[in-house]
């Protein structure tokens, strides 16, 4: 669990991580490339998602002020959100909540959050979840959780002001990832990534490298990874075949790639989930 607030910068690349992220927008507007999604955060927005999926910021507001938010995933799931909004999110579909004004109140609460868990004393932390808990079950049955892919999204086609100059390293990095999202489960060639930018395919592996910070490899990987945890916790299917319609070519394969990327086998992130 962790609570940090600022304004952010694109130094980031490409990252996942096994929690519910919460993002509080205030005074301005974010962009999010998630799972190959461009997803455009307007002003006075609370988003949700599974951060299990490779995402990163591709586009800030010099004026936007951001609070984070993360929760693990076990403790979201015990929350009794909306069964649509839950099923929603672990479906991998970000969710964004307007915030209703003012709003000086809940940047205030965050930041109050950020000093409570950096004190490390358990009963603040226990203090945190459950005021946690109770904000977001408040905006959620307040307000109607809308698929964030819904938001109208800018123009992000050339760099600069010129459109001239031909889509940009960030448009051709959206075209990519989103051709991946797309295909993760089937095998991918880097021609076949290339192409849905319209690149040479050695271009296409430093272009991605340099705007994600992640090989076209690993993307694939940590897409078929995020697809495999999704059906450990919302279906029934045995291992084998959540192997399978993740798209991974082995058995093998599929458990020491799930062990390295989540710490543990398949079997035991179903049970410590469910349990």
């Amino acid at each position: 669990m962790r609570c940090w607030q600022g304004t952010p910068t694109l130094m980031m690349g490409a990252h996942r991580h096994d929690e519910i992220e919460l993002n509080l927008v205030l005074g301005g507007s974010l962009d999010y490339l998630i799972a190959g999604e461009h997803l455009h955060v307007p002003d006075e927005t609370l988003l949700m998602f599974w951060a299990a999926r490779p995402h990163q910021l591709i586009g800030v507001d010099e004026s936007v002020r951001v609070h984070w938010l993360t929760v693990p995933i076990d403790t979201f799931l015990s929350w009794g959100l909306p069964a649509e909004l839950r099923a929603g999110l672990i479906g991998g579909v970000p969710h964004a909540l307007p915030v209703p004004g003012p709003t000086q109140g809940y940047g205030r609460q965050w930041a109050q959050w950020e000093s409570d868990l950096m004190t490390g004393e358990h009963e603040l932390q226990v203090t945190v979840l459950l005021e946690m808990e109770a904000r977001v079950r408040r905006l959620a049955y307040g307000g109607r959780a809308t698929p964030a892919r819904e938001a109208a999204a800018p123009d992000l086609t050339s760099d600069g002001d010129a459109p001239h100059e031909g889509p940009s390293a960030t448009t051709r990095l959206i075209a990519m990832a989103g051709f991946i999202s797309r295909h993760f489960s089937e095998p991918i060639a880097v021609a076949d990534v290339a192409a849905a930018a319209h690149v040479h395919p050695h271009h296409a592996m430093t272009l991605f490298r340099q705007a994600s910070g992640m090989t076209i490899g690993t993307f694939v990987t940590q897409c078929r990874i995020a697809e495999a945890q999704r059906l450990l916790v919302a279906t029934d299917l045995p291992v084998a075949n959540i192997a399978h319609a993740a798209g991974f070519g082995s058995l093998a394969r599929f458990y020491q790639a799930f062990g390295a990327v989540c710490g543990q086998p398949p079997g035991a992130y179903r049970r410590r989930l469910r349990s």
